[in-house]
């Protein structure tokens, strides 16, 4: 990125603030070496006479079974979810093209087309398809 497409990144987003990765980063290191400090101790006591193989295999089995069933709790609780939002939509003036193909008329023409504004809402879930404003 040349040093004008970064002036006018930054120029752009100027009425977002800066998230800071690096902060958020150093902090989830930091958890994650005092949760390993905390676990040793554990693994001492728990895995005694166990073996050098067994308690790092018992370890990792672990470790997949909760990240398994954090994965579970999260698509279940994304499968049950069901809410609406309010949205509105804009009134909006189009034409439309159209032809009769009825043998009789020979041309194309063009009505136009109103739609009001209008507000309700409708259940979803969030994703990129949603287009409007919420209320």
């Amino acid at each position: 990125m040349t040093i004008q497409g970064v002036q006018s990144f930054y120029s752009i987003h100027e009425d977002k603030p800066m998230k800071t990765p690096a902060l958020r980063g150093g902090l989830l290191a930091l958890l994650a070496a005092t949760l390993f400090g905390v676990s040793t101790p554990l693994v001492q006591y728990f895995g005694v006479g166990l073996g050098a193989l067994t308690t790092p295999a018992l370890l990792y089995a672990g470790a997949a079974v909760a990240g398994g069933l954090l994965m579970l709790g999260g698509v279940l609780l994304h499968l049950v979810e069901s809410h609406g939002h309010g949205h509105e939509h804009a009134a909006l003036d189009h034409e439309h093209a159209h032809d009769h193909a009825d043998g009789h008329h020979q041309h194309t023409h063009s009505h136009l087309h109103h739609h009001e504004a209008q507000a309700h809402t409708h259940p979803h879930v969030p994703d990129a398809h949603h287009q409007h404003r919420h209320g």
